[in-house]
């Protein structure tokens, strides 16, 4: 059962929006925030998510110029083995209410989104939220066929998956890739108070975020969410968790 908490400045983080920022600009956590969090892996409160990074500038080169400095940012260019702690990562596995699936206004707690091992969440006002399975897009040609489109009417609409917790607190690397026509995408590796956090600069083309951990915080979940008040619309693939040195 989770508990209240307060969204605190994450400590101990290497993070990176996979992007080369502009000179002068910065990623840095922020925020003090109040969160009531109450439920279990499939329905957790609406207050659950809240915004732990601001907005990194606008990238000056495309993703793949990109990847080598975010590499850089987020160590280290290996891991521990090839395991993808992520389940159903690439979003083949259609969830157990089909595609689509939505969650009318005024519910607190959609449950599975359309693909397996991944939940749906909302705002704080219970807006309608929505996903679907598509054919991908995502560059690189190491999805599959499918990726994860999402719709939130509202703030922190997105989806998230329960991670092993054993350790608490261990060095991952997570890794997404979203596509985002409208809002804002953040990515966090915890449900509470400590965390890394990063969120999208782009409109309208794939963008790589990607963040570590140190083994100082939390790494009980991926959370992938809008952060935008009107609300979102993106697609997700080709998600990583693997664990490093």
């Amino acid at each position: 059962m989770l508990t209240k908490t307060r969204i605190l400045r994450g400590l101990g983080i290497c993070l990176s929006l996979l992007l080369i920022a502009a000179p002068g600009s910065s990623v840095q956590g922020q925020g003090l925030i109040d969160s009531d969090l109450t439920g279990d892996a499939t329905t957790l409160s609406h207050q659950m998510f809240l915004p732990v990074i601001q907005q990194g500038s606008e990238a000056t080169a495309d993703v793949g110029a990109a990847a080598a400095a975010a590499a850089t940012l987020c160590p280290p260019a290996s891991f521990v083995n090839n395991l993808n702690l992520a389940k159903n990562p690439s979003f083949e596995i259609i969830g157990p209410k089909g595609s689509p699936v939505s969650s009318p206004k005024g519910n607190p707690n959609p449950g599975p989104s359309a693909a397996q091992d991944w939940v749906m969440h909302t705002s704080n006002t219970f807006a309608k939220v929505t996903s679907e399975l598509l054919p991908t897009t995502v560059p690189g040609g190491q999805g599959g066929a499918r990726m994860l489109h999402f719709i939130a009417d509202g703030n922190e609409g997105g989806i998230y998956q329960l991670l092993p917790t054993t350790p608490a607190k261990q060095k991952l690397m997570f890794s997404v890739w979203v596509y985002v026509r409208r809002g804002h995408v953040a990515i966090q590796s915890s449900s509470g108070n400590q965390g890394p956090g990063a969120w999208s600069t782009k409109i309208g083309e794939w963008e790589q975020l990607r963040i570590c951990t140190d083994g100082t915080v939390p790494t009980n979940m991926l959370v992938i969410y809008n952060q935008d008040p009107t609300g979102g619309d993106f697609s997700v693939d080709r998600v990583e968790v693997r664990q490093t040195p």
